[in-house]
């Protein structure tokens, strides 16, 4: 017998299991995937995620491309490289280390607060 944790959804108070819930637009509360679309609805992850999940269930029909044509098209492109690069850091609230782009200046994903985040990637030369 499988036991699925099943929790509401804070904004259409549907019940969910636990997988299927993400952080709202204000990172206080939880919601089911449908209505964290609706929050965010300049977001293609949805449509991508239906498009993988057709490729995977024709796989075997499908061509696969040989992987070495990949990894050439991303070693020729360097922005992309500089762009996907990520840096670590660390909230000096709560001490909770995690990795993000570059550019992130967001808020913790652990406490919530914000402008508080070191950058671990900089040495300190005294």
């Amino acid at each position: 017998m499988i036991n699925i944790n099943l929790i509401a959804c804070s904004k259409c108070k549907g019940k969910v299991p636990l997988n299927d819930l993400r952080a709202d637009k204000t990172g206080k509360g939880w919601v089911c995937i449908s209505c964290y679309f609706l929050q965010h609805p300049n977001l293609n992850i949805k449509k991508q995620t239906m498009q993988q999940q057709v490729s995977v269930q024709v796989r075997n029909v499908q061509k696969i491309q040989p992987a070495t044509q990949n990894s050439e098209k991303q070693m020729k492109d360097p922005i992309m490289r500089e762009i996907l690069k990520r840096y670590n850091y660390q909230c000096s609230a709560c001490k909770y280390k995690f990795s993000r782009n570059y550019e992130y200046k967001g808020m913790c994903p652990f406490c919530g607060k914000s402008n508080i985040l070191e950058d671990l990637n900089v040495d300190l030369e005294i």
